[in-house]
């Protein structure tokens, strides 16, 4: 194929930056070598050696917490601090003069021109990507983040990198997905979440490894996670600005990577734990070293390394094993057709299948579940297909995704794919030919996700750059000598590609930063969450419909559900001891959809009113615009309240006056008069304090025979472990629960119930008389049917 020749660059860009600069010998009295800066430094090392002892011996000062990083930033300082004073007190005075001279000179000159505005864009793009990462927390709300995150938290726990290893609780046994995703972002996770792990140690917060998958730790993790997806997003503008220098020239690598670091689809996937941002920072990398065999260097490392990278972007994500396509194409283009027949090729072949087995090594091991779980892949995207998520014109639906909030990058770079057709020059018909059939082969799919897009835009950033830099280049000639005679013309080459540049970003910049301030935000959940921990009393007993607040410390609410709030009569709740219900619309929405009319109806009053007798409003946590909603949280009360009134007690309970000790009196039970072998009764005490006891006390309820024998017992803390002793107030009244189990051989006749108080370490708190337990009433069981 004849090739057009590459236009010459810009004398500005191949033009040294800044005048030449002259170096001369210091001299003994100048300011480096000076005696007064000498003694300076000697004493700036005196002082900060004395610093770092005193920050050894004093670990346990408590002044080191009213410094914000504590004694670690402290730390760090002083040790930066000691090595810059170190380097300046020894390094003028070496043989590495000439070279601290040299790297001086360099980073005052064209270097620094040139990565600064790069470093500050890979500051920004790493910033877009890391604020919001938080969202959802402490709750998980991401429907595919758990592939990677939680086959990674199992293999940092076990040691076992075995992807099959790990059984999702709500998948089948024979549907675990093992290699629904290739496994080596799932490895990088593991790695990050091992550090974590040990940080945490020691922090202090972990004991073991079991901590890494609890309830409560596993979002710090979910956290670390995320943030190395932002980094690899980040990274990602690195590469795309490295590329576009090296195929075209640095302003096209800038443009590029400044309209990659704006663009709205990838800042918004860099927050997701998914393989879909590292697929694409994974597919930039191959062409690194795919270009060296395009321009004729046969070196083999680069055929190795070029193989190896292209392995490990298919260990990413399946859909890379199309950028084995350009690393042919530079083998062929790279070489006359004579010589097209080489070893190295193959061999590049078999360093992808290197590469790729050490991304996925278990893939071979387990090459049947490996193919039905590429099958139910593909029939899911091409045949099976997924709710709305679907389009008989999926390349239109894919441009509509990138042009809904970055129109004029999107224009730019379907302009820049129609330029380099047109030129066909062998760089870019390599580096089009990777994200163009990869757009094909996804519009291909009965199924849209525009997440797989994530290995495409990069390259569709570069060439939106190209058709920019080349468009405004071309205009430039044609209007450049007539604009010569007016102010700024030198520079209006420079003003306009800024100015465009701006308008094309401005849009989706003020887009992502609305997309993370108000991700950012706690969740209803999350909020609902937060809320019952400040407001509702501990020893509550709570129902929680399904993806509710599930995560409220167990330590202060008696928790019950996993059901819909109507999978019992509305009044069953009061009467169980249950003081609040949670309703989640994320479960009601689907009864409130389809369900019968019943079932509407009983909704409709809960969540909106006029609400059923016996039940409250609490609190409403309504999807707004100002914080991050998920599903809506209705919170109700119950008519029973959890401290009672002298009315309520004489009202609902059986008397007693059991006192013991003069801290607490047992008011009153509620209990049945009969019951069955086998039968569980709820036995419900009502306890009033009179003075705040100074000791936990658990309650014990034993049932004795006519003998005094015990034939059944309880044993419970109050309030489940919720509500301790040692928290109740003087003059509370409370009621509690204690369910009592019958043995299924429990002959017939009367039996008497004792309760008492007593230390889980130590001895029963004694009645006012002496006594260390009470009956409270009798029971009759009847013979069994």
């Amino acid at each position: 194929m004849q090739t057009r020749p590459r236009p010459p660059a810009q004398p500005e860009e191949n033009s040294e930056v800044g005048p030449e600069t002259t170096t001369t010998r210091v001299s003994g009295r100048g300011w480096l070598t000076g005696d007064r800066l000498k003694h300076a430094l000697n004493v700036g090392l005196t002082l900060t050696g004395l610093a770092l002892a005193f920050l050894y011996v004093s670990k346990g000062w408590s002044g080191y917490g009213r410094i914000p990083g504590g004694r670690k930033l402290v730390l760090g300082v002083l040790l930066l601090a000691g090595a810059g004073l170190l380097a300046g007190r020894v390094l003028p005075y070496t043989r590495w003069q000439a070279v601290r001279q040299s790297l001086t000179e360099k980073l005052t000159g064209r270097m620094v021109r040139e990565w600064s505005p790069v470093g500050l864009l890979l500051a920004v793009a790493f910033a877009l990507r890391l604020w919001g990462t938080n969202f959802g927390l402490p709750y998980l709300e991401h429907v595919d983040e758990w592939n990677v995150a939680e086959r990674a938290l199992h293999m940092a726990q076990t040691g076992n990198f075995d992807p099959l290893s790990y059984r999702h609780p709500g998948l089948a046994d024979n549907d675990r997905q093992a290699f629904t995703y290739p496994t080596f972002t799932t490895y990088l996770e593991t790695g990050v979440f091992v550090v974590r792990f040990l940080q945490g140690v020691a922090a202090g917060k972990y004991d073991g490894t079991n901590a890494m998958g609890s309830f409560y730790n596993k979002p710090d993790f979910y956290l670390w996670g995320r943030a190395l997806i932002a980094l690899m997003g980040a990274g990602t503008v690195l590469l795309v600005f490295l590329l576009g220098k090296r195929v075209y020239n640095y302003r096209v690598g800038l443009v590029a990577a400044t309209f990659l670091t704006f663009f709205y689809l990838h800042a918004l996937n860099s927050h997701w734990l998914t393989t879909d941002v590292p697929s694409g920072f994974m597919a930039l990398l191959p062409f690194f070293w795919i270009l060296p065999i395009l321009h004729g260097r046969e070196e083999r490392r680069n055929y190795l390394l070029a193989g190896f990278l292209a392995g490990l972007a298919v260990a990413t994500k399946y859909n890379n094993a199309l950028i084995l396509l350009p690393l042919v194409l530079a083998h062929l283009f790279g070489r006359p057709p004579r010589q097209w027949v080489s070893f190295k090729l193959p061999l590049a072949f078999l360093a992808a299948g290197a590469g790729f087995f050490v991304g996925a090594p278990f893939v071979v091991f387990h090459l049947p579940q490996f193919f039905t779980d590429l099958a139910a892949i593909i029939n899911h995207y091409q045949n099976i297909g997924h709710p709305g998520y679907e389009s008989n014109n999926n390349w239109l639906q894919y441009i509509s995704f990138i042009l809904a909030d970055n129109l004029v990058v999107t224009w730019l770079g379907l302009a820049g794919v129609l330029l380099a057709l047109v030129r066909h020059t062998r760089c870019d018909l390599v580096l089009l030919s990777f994200p163009l059939l990869t757009y094909l082969q996804l519009s291909s799919y009965k199924v849209n996700f525009s997440r797989n897009l994530m290995p495409v835009i990069p390259f569709l950033v570069i060439f939106a750059a190209l058709a920019l830099v080349v468009g405004l280049g071309w205009l430039w000639q044609k209007l450049g000598p007539k604009l010569a005679s007016l102010p700024m013309s030198k520079h209006a080459h420079h003003l306009a590609l800024g100015l465009v540049v701006l308008v094309a970003v401005a849009g989706p910049a003020l887009t992502i930063w609305q997309y993370n301030s108000y991700n950012a935000q706690p969740t209803n959940r999350a909020r609902a969450t937060s809320w019952i921990e400040a407001n509702l009393p501990h020893g509550a007993k709570l129902w929680l419909e399904p993806f509710s607040t599930h995560l409220v410390p167990r330590t202060d609410f008696r928790l019950e559900g996993g059901k819909g709030v109507l999978s019992n009569p509305l009044e069953w709740y009061a009467a169980n001891g249950f003081h609040y219900v949670v309703l989640s619309e994320a479960y009601y929405k689907e009864a409130l959809e389809s369900g019968n009319a019943n079932v509407r109806a009983s909704y409709s009053a809960l969540t909106g009113g006029p609400y059923p007798a016996g039940f409250s409003l609490v609190q409403d946590f309504k999807q707004n615009e100002t914080d991050r909603p998920g599903a809506r949280i209705v919170i109700l009360k119950t008519s029973l309240p959890l401290l009672l009134s002298e009315a309520e007690l004489a009202r609902q309970a059986r008397p007693l006056a059991l006192d013991f000790s003069g801290q607490i009196k047992l008011a009153g039970y509620q209990a049945p008069d009969t019951a069955r072998p086998g039968q569980t009764l709820n036995i419900g005490l009502y306890w009033q304090t009179v003075k705040t006891p100074a000791l936990n006390y658990t309650t014990f309820l034993h049932l004795l025979n006519s003998e005094g024998t015990k034939v059944a017992q309880v044993d419970l803390p109050p309030f489940a472990g919720t509500r301790p002793t040692t928290s109740w107030q003087p003059g509370e009244l409370v009621r509690d629960e204690y369910p009592l189990s019958l043995p299924d051989g429990l002959p017939a006749g009367k039996y008497r119930l004792v309760v008492g108080l007593y230390q889980p370490d130590g001895p029963r708190l004694n009645l006012a008389d002496g006594r260390i337990e009470a009956e409270i009433f009798s029971l009759e069981v009847s013979a069994a049917k």
